[in-house]
């Protein structure tokens, strides 16, 4: 409480080992000027509490791998380091966590793989952001350039992201500083694009999903030179998206697949290469506004089994493009796509 770790040659503190029962707590403690982070904790296993911490010229904030079950609370004072963000490492999270606060969570490199059934749920006004194949480290874990792809992968646990209309969860490129502020420090000197990190891979239970104003972006990273999906969904599980967004994707902003279930409502999907790519899944949708992709704004690439979008917004009064809507402008749609009645105004 009160303390001051001040230009440390490396971090202003490292911690290691511990158990799931162990805790550290930090109260009004300045960190200031060192050269690694402020709190390394990449190797801890335990409960990591920071209550209004002052955080500047520091290589970073917080370095820590997923299992860690952090809160940051209080008035925050963050600025002048190397990254402005909370550095989340590659790894396993196997035990329920929540990821919100002030500061903004950075995957920077690697997967963040959800296992064993665990929960992870992103908090109303939450920012998590990735780094895509220019995120390496320097001396202490600081982050410089170059580096694997950032994915979060969900395989046998419940992920949830439950935003406001005041307060969404935004998932965003690292260069995005509309959410969050300007976490890689640069200024103005780096944007965001379509493309800037992976995605959201989701091949979880047969469970429901929810996400409440969750806006998803700059996702789709190439693979292989494949555009990924920024928003991936398999297995078979059921999603609810409501007043969310997916949004400015190299490939597909949402992809379903081999049996799930997507309810999308309310929401924005635009500027992607494609807006919502559906394969042997059931789709249902109204009062959505998709314009501007590229592509398809729904393109069923298993026509026989239609999936339901009417009541949209295609981005024009005359509705989708379609063969059987030859006065269509909007955004084109394949075979099997129910999308009358169309909106002719944006919701």
């Amino acid at each position: 409480t009160d303390s001051q770790f001040l230009r440390n040659r490396a971090h202003g503190v490292q911690l290691e080992g511990g158990t799931a029962s162990s805790k550290s707590t930090f109260s009004a403690v300045s960190f200031i000027g060192n050269a690694g982070v402020a709190v390394n904790a990449d190797t801890a296993q335990w409960f990591l509490a920071m209550d209004s911490p002052t955080l500047t010229g520091n290589g970073g904030t917080i370095r820590m791998q997923p299992q860690i079950n952090l809160s940051v609370t209080g008035s925050v004072t963050a600025g002048s380091n190397g990254l402005n963000g909370i550095d989340v490492l590659a790894g396993n999270i196997t035990q329920a966590r929540t990821w919100g606060g002030p500061l903004p969570f950075v995957l920077r490199s690697g997967i963040v793989n959800l296992a064993n059934n665990a929960a992870l749920m992103f908090a109303a006004g939450a920012v998590i952001k990735f780094k895509g194949a220019n995120a390496t480290t320097g001396s202490f874990g600081v982050l410089t350039s170059g580096g694997p792809i950032a994915t979060l992968q969900i395989n046998s646990g419940r992920f949830e992201a439950l935003g406001t209309a005041l307060a969404p969860v935004v998932i965003t490129s690292l260069l995005d500083d509309t959410a969050g502020g300007d976490t890689n420090n640069d200024g103005f000197a780096t944007s965001p694009a379509a493309g800037d990190w992976h995605g959201v891979n989701y091949n979880g239970p047969t469970t429901a999903l929810a996400l409440s104003y969750a806006k998803l972006r700059y996702g789709g990273a190439s693979v292989n030179g494949v555009p990924a999906k920024m928003f991936y969904v398999a297995g078979g599980s059921t999603v609810t998206m409501t007043g969310g967004e997916a949004a400015f994707a190299a490939g597909a902003g949402i992809y379903i697949e081999s049996a799930a279930v997507l309810t999308i409502t309310s929401s924005t999907v635009h500027d992607n290469g494609t807006g919502i790519l559906v394969y042997q899944s059931v789709l249902y949708g109204g009062n959505n506004s998709i314009s501007g992709n590229a592509g398809f704004g729904v393109n069923n690439l298993t026509p026989g089994v239609v999936v339901q979008a009417p009541n949209n917004w295609w981005g024009a009064a005359t509705g989708p493009r379609h063969v059987s809507n030859p006065s269509g402008t909007g955004d084109k749609v394949s075979n099997g796509v129910n999308f009358t009645p169309f909106l002719t105004a944006a919701p």
